[in-house]
């Protein structure tokens, strides 16, 4: 479990990237808008403002809020895991 105090920055596989680069090419049900730039995979919310990245580095995906103190980036990580739990069933 995640401590509340934790300040990031959030790593996830780049198995679970590549999951979620791949779904967003088939028809998947989510509250985000997500789109492929440059090994970054853009969330934003359903009226088009950008809430975080996730960023491919060559050994892992590190998740990136725009918010500028990283404050929400605990909320956007728990909405990556349960999308990724999601994808995975």
């Amino acid at each position: 479990m995640l401590s509340k105090r934790y300040k990031g920055p959030y790593h996830f596989s780049l198995e679970d990237y590549d999951l979620i680069l791949n779904a967003i090419h088939t028809d998947f049900n989510t509250k985000y808008i997500i789109s492929e730039d440059n090994n970054k995979l853009r969330f934003r919310s359903q009226s088009q403002y950008t809430l975080f990245f996730l960023i491919r580095e060559t050994d892992k995906a590190v998740l990136k809020g725009l918010d500028g103190y990283g404050l929400r980036d605990h909320t956007f990580n728990k909405e990556v895991l349960k999308l990724i739990q999601s994808l995975k069933v």
